[in-house]
């Protein structure tokens, strides 16, 4: 999670602040009162308030000068309160980098085991297709072996029924010489 950025109003009541304090307003002593920011952020606020204020006739000085043994002991409280600040937020860091380290953990491991899920899926789907390929190979053999003995019996059925048909004639044949006969031994022997 970032940073909450530092608010031109925030840095503009710094300026005010050091104004009135007899502090002179530089980067370095705005930054200290508000105790963050960035200077890309806090320069071009000062520019903003020197440039209203370069418009603005001067106000009469109404405040006495601060001496410099207040100056220095508001600056070393100053930095006291922010070295105490530091010290209660350096725990709180720490404890949120652990716990952002822990979590990016269980995300590496949550994307590694689907990871290996997907690769596992993938491993299973290549041996189905290689049986489904396998059971299509059977298939084809299988087509084919049906063919060739469709042709074979369509082959012995034809000559089946040739002979059938053969056999029919000669059983034909052998039926007339056997009434052939019949009638010859009727008329040898003499019944009708």
């Amino acid at each position: 999670m970032g940073r909450k950025g530092v608010k031109e109003e925030e840095i503009i009541a710094a300026i005010e602040f050091l104004v009135a304090n007899g502090i002179p307003v530089n980067k370095n002593t705005v930054r200290d009162v508000l105790g963050t920011g960035s200077f890309t952020t806090i320069i071009p606020v000062i520019k903003k308030w020197e440039n209203s204020r370069s418009h603005d006739p001067e106000p009469a000085n109404l405040t006495l000068p601060v001496p410099e043994v207040i100056q220095t002991l508001f600056v070393k409280a100053w930095s006291a309160a922010q070295a105490a600040a530091q010290a209660e937020l350096v725990p709180q860091r720490d404890a949120m980098t652990l716990e952002a380290a822990g979590l990016k953990a269980v995300i590496e491991a949550a994307e590694l085991e689907n990871l290996k899920s997907l690769r596992t899926y993938e491993d299973q789907i290549e041996l189905l297709e290689a049986k489904i390929e396998e059971g299509e190979l059977r298939e084809q053999v299988a087509q084919t072996r049906l063919t060739e003995l469709s042709e074979k019996v369509g082959y012995y059925l034809g000559k089946l029924e040739a002979s059938a048909a053969e056999s029919a004639l000669r059983i034909k044949e052998k039926d007339a010489q056997i009434a052939a006969l019949e009638t010859a031994l009727s008329a040898a022997v003499g019944h009708p």
